[in-house]
Order: C-alpha cells, then structure tokens, then sequence
C-alpha cells in the first residue's frame, strides 16, 4: 500500500512541478483603473470605498494613481492581504 501510494505521490508531484500557471508581474495602470470605475453600473449601493458610486467615478483621476500602487504593490511582492482574495 505504501509503495503505491509513494508512486502516486510522485506522479502527483511530476505532473504538477513545471506545469502550474506562473503570475505575469503586468502592472495595472492607472488608465486600467478609470476604465474600470467608470465601467461599473450605476445604482444607489456603496462602491469601493464605501461611498456611492456617483463619487467615485466623478473623482476616478484623482483615485487612478492611489489605487493602482495599492493593487500593483501586492503582485509585484507575491503577497496578498485577505481583502485583496476575494
């Protein structure tokens, strides 16, 4: 039992060694943050700040630049706070 279990293992590990996907550090621009603000719906619920989404989009330049650091910083260190994960 132990042996096929060890072969399993191994097989396990061979398949998976050089054939899991690599992260491409692509930074995302601050472009890439006003076309995503501004593409979201419109409705009366609280945005990413906790704020209508009128305010966001309304002042998505002047957020472009803060939040794509905040999103670029955690993929180009490989570590990614819990609220970033879901």
């Amino acid at each position: 039992m132990c042996s096929s279990r060890a072969k399993g293992l191994k097989l396990l590990q061979s398949s998976f060694l050089h054939s899991s996907p690599k992260m491409l550090n692509i930074p995302i621009t601050e472009i890439d943050t006003v076309c995503t603000i501004n593409s979201m719906y419109n409705n009366n619920s609280s945005g990413l700040m906790k704020s209508p989404l009128s305010y966001e989009k309304s002042c998505a330049q002047y957020l472009s630049k803060p939040l794509a650091y905040i999103y670029n910083t955690p993929i180009s260190q490989g570590k990614f706070p819990d609220r970033l994960k879901h």
